[in-house]
């Protein structure tokens, strides 16, 4: 296990190098380690906490015990999405607070850009977006009682809810 938040440590250290959030999926991390007990065993956590798609296992080649990660840092447009994605999911939940909704409330929800690329991201996600925000409904040309206008990667979004 201790290898394993290492290699997370490493990981993380990657992306703030690059100047990509955690909360940006990314396709894929390489392990190459000579820990045979390292080889699949902690591949969840790592998915998890280095949020990638796939952890690939390459055992080293010679007898050294230390383990080493490389993470892919090219972004295809469906993960950009993805990202943006899970951006607009955390800013409609702190929208939920500040509008002082419950946990388990329903709502309502509008949201606005007139940025294409956030657009496009909204309409293709828009299912995950409804599950994880306790959306009943989703829209783009309602306004509903609480409104606040947040940026997302520099975009502005307009978000507007209800309790349902």
């Amino acid at each position: 296990m201790a290898t394993t938040r290492d290699l997370i440590t490493k990981g993380l250290a990657q992306r703030a190098e690059a100047g990509i959030k955690t909360r940006q999926p990314l396709s894929k991390a390489t392990i190459t380690t000579g820990q045979e007990d390292l080889l699949g065993s902690y591949g969840d956590i790592l998915k998890e906490e280095l949020n990638v798609k796939e952890v690939e296992f390459v055992h080293a080649t010679s007898d050294s015990t230390d383990s080493s990660i490389k993470l892919s840092l090219k972004l295809s447009e469906a993960l950009k999405q993805e990202g943006l994605c899970r951006e607009v999911i955390r800013q409609v939940q702190n929208a939920r607070k500040l509008a002082k909704l419950e946990i388990d409330n329903r709502i309502h929800l509008n949201l606005k850009t007139e940025d294409k690329v956030l657009e496009e991201a909204i309409k293709a996600y828009s299912l995950e977006i409804k599950q994880e925000t306790l959306a009943r409904s989703l829209s783009s040309d309602s306004e509903f009682s609480f409104e606040t206008t947040v940026k997302v990667e520099a975009k502005e979004l307009i978000v507007s809810l209800e309790k349902a």
